[in-house]
């Protein structure tokens, strides 16, 4: 280093027709912005005065997803007019060297993710999203998939037995957080988190079969699969059904009320739904045809929405009967079983939807890694030779083996990055809140 005036880890996209073209980039935020210059000299004396080290050629240290200069500095914002200006809404004067300034458990930045060497491509993940042709190459985050030891108060569960609670290395923070569908969490103020609980009321056909772990051990998992990322989202069993008892009640709805339909589904959800502050969710053997609905068939699982308050009715329906392994003989039923869970649950919370379309229903891409229309045009690679199908997170239709390949090892199933970059807890189907 021989220039102390010069930025070397100033983050910026390839390419662009002009000056701020070529320092402008989309942020994690879906904001136009630029990186925030921190001079080497101001790095080196910001050591001298607090607590730390800040590397003059990473430009995340603490890896949080806000760049050095963004937390000493504060943020900026590009106008239409590529004009760009200081960020006053989101300056929040964090602790470049800390990811938890606040020690709170929860990181200061959008997202975070733990281990990476340098943070140039987490901060760029949405500005490459964009480009048309997903993540590849040297854009990809390897580390993403995997998880890290935590101690309290940093939210997480111990997935593999170890007897040591992890987290992933993925982290939404409190910047992420604040402002998000009424949520409201402060980086500087540990007395601010983000709520983030999820009651699910389950509902279940008698029939209906987990094994061979059984429906408490498999929510258990599911629970801890979502811990993983911060979430408190717990299930509890309701109500159990006799299949006489449910075509007594349906029979209104459907010629027999077994297999369930959309029909049968919405009135299950309005006659049994005994907890409207939780998400209800039916269990059940299979699904029906429906010749009169957008989904024709209903299999493995099905949400009622892609992330929002309005649904088709029902909250989450899961078919027990289609996780027989007759599409993979390889993989275990209890993973699939729980893939299917938190990918529905997934759909509830606005999991994948950055790249879905809005509104009810998108008529278009739903399923991460979709190589077949419709197509899925931000691939998320992760430059992991065992990974070759790209449907390798939860958010993916089905089930594929790279869904319990290491480092998950069927412990648990990983989000990606995009995937995150959407979800929310405090608008979504079938669960009535204040407001807040």
């Amino acid at each position: 280093m021989t220039d102390r005036t010069d930025d070397f880890d100033f983050v910026r996209p390839d390419g662009g027709t002009n000056f701020v073209d070529r320092l402008d980039f989309t942020a994690l935020d879906g904001t136009t912005r630029t990186d925030t210059w921190l001079s080497n000299e101001e790095e080196l004396d910001w050591e001298v005065f607090n607590a730390g080290e800040l590397g003059v050629w990473d430009p995340d240290t603490d890896d949080d997803g806000l760049t050095d200069g963004q937390e000493v500095h504060g943020l900026t914002k590009v106008n239409g007019w590529s004009v760009v200006k200081t960020d006053e809404s989101v300056s929040y004067g964090t602790d470049p060297a800390d990811a938890d300034t606040d020690g709170d458990g929860y990181w200061d930045g959008w997202i975070g993710v733990y281990g990476v060497e340098w943070s140039d491509n987490v901060v760029l993940y949405q500005e490459h999203l964009s480009t048309g042709d997903g993540i590849e190459g040297e854009e990809v985050v390897p580390e993403q998939i995997g998880t890290h030891h935590v101690s309290s108060p940093v939210p997480g569960a111990d997935v593999d037995s170890d007897g040591k609670r992890e987290h992933s290395n993925i982290h939404l923070g409190e910047t992420y957080w604040d402002g998000k569908a009424g949520h409201s969490a402060d980086p500087i103020d540990a007395g601010s988190e983000p709520d983030l609980d999820l009651a699910v009321e389950v509902d279940r056909y008698e029939n209906a079969s987990a094994h061979p772990i059984g429906f408490e051990q498999l929510f258990e998992n599911v629970s801890n699969n979502y811990a993983l990322y911060g979430f408190n989202i717990t299930f509890t069993s309701s109500d159990t059904f006799s299949r006489s008892y449910l075509r007594t009640k349906l029979l209104q709805y459907g010629k027999v009320g077994l297999p369930i339909d959309y029909k049968e589904s919405v009135a299950l959800e309005q006659m049994y739904h005994d907890e409207p502050s939780k998400l209800y969710m039916f269990v059940t053997t299979e699904g029906g045809n429906n010749s009169e609905f957008i989904v024709q068939s209903f299999d493995e699982g099905i949400a009622s929405t892609n992330g929002n308050s309005a649904g088709f009715g029902w909250g989450v329906l899961i078919f027990t009967a289609d996780h027989d392994q007759s599409q993979n003989p390889n993989h275990k039923r209890a993973h699939h079983l729980q893939k299917t869970i938190v990918h529905e649950v997934g759909h509830i919370i606005g999991a994948g939807r950055k790249d879905d379309g809005v509104g009810l229903n998108p008529f278009g891409e739903v399923y991460s890694g979709s190589e077949n229309p419709p197509v899925d045009r931000t691939l998320e690679a992760v430059g992991r030779p065992v990974f070759d199908d790209p449907r390798w997170s939860v958010m993916s239709s089905g089930w594929v083996d790279e869904a319990a390949a290491h480092p998950m090892n069927g412990s648990y199933m990983a989000y990606s990055i995009e995937e995150l970059l959407s979800v929310e807890l405090r608008n979504i189907a079938t669960v009535e809140n204040d407001g807040s």
